[in-house]
């Protein structure tokens, strides 16, 4: 048996578990299939998704670009990369930091370039 269960309020799911006996006497558990995933809203007897959340989208989009420009913040020293491959790399973090500027208007589309370079290596 595959169970969500509830918060307090019983309207979102918490956890999703599996039991090896009917535990539907239990009042934040409720009897599922497959596709019933955590943060999922139950009203009426039906699980559905939660409507996407803008500002959380925004955050994890800043908080990538973030990570990826100081993944990066090396290939911009003169002595590590030659000057072409390091313009390359300053090109690729500026259309990174323009995915902030987009994600405002749309956080849903947003589609991370791919670098120009093994960020974590030597940047060929």
């Amino acid at each position: 048996f595959r169970y969500a269960i509830l918060n307090n309020a019983g309207n979102k799911v918490v956890n999703v578990t599996e039991a090896p006996t009917d535990m539907a006497i239990r009042r934040q558990w409720i009897a599922c299939d497959q596709t019933v995933a955590i943060d999922d809203v139950y009203s009426g007897g039906v699980f559905s998704k939660p409507a996407p959340n803008a500002n959380k989208a925004k955050r994890a989009i800043k908080q990538t670009v973030r990570e990826l420009l100081r993944r990066t913040d090396w290939t911009q020293v003169p002595d590590n990369l030659g000057q072409n491959k390091r313009d390359a790399w300053q090109t690729w973090r500026q259309s990174i930091r323009a995915l902030i500027a987009q994600a405002e208007t749309d956080p849903f589309s947003i589609v991370f370039p791919d670098p120009p370079g093994d960020m974590d290596e030597d940047g060929l």
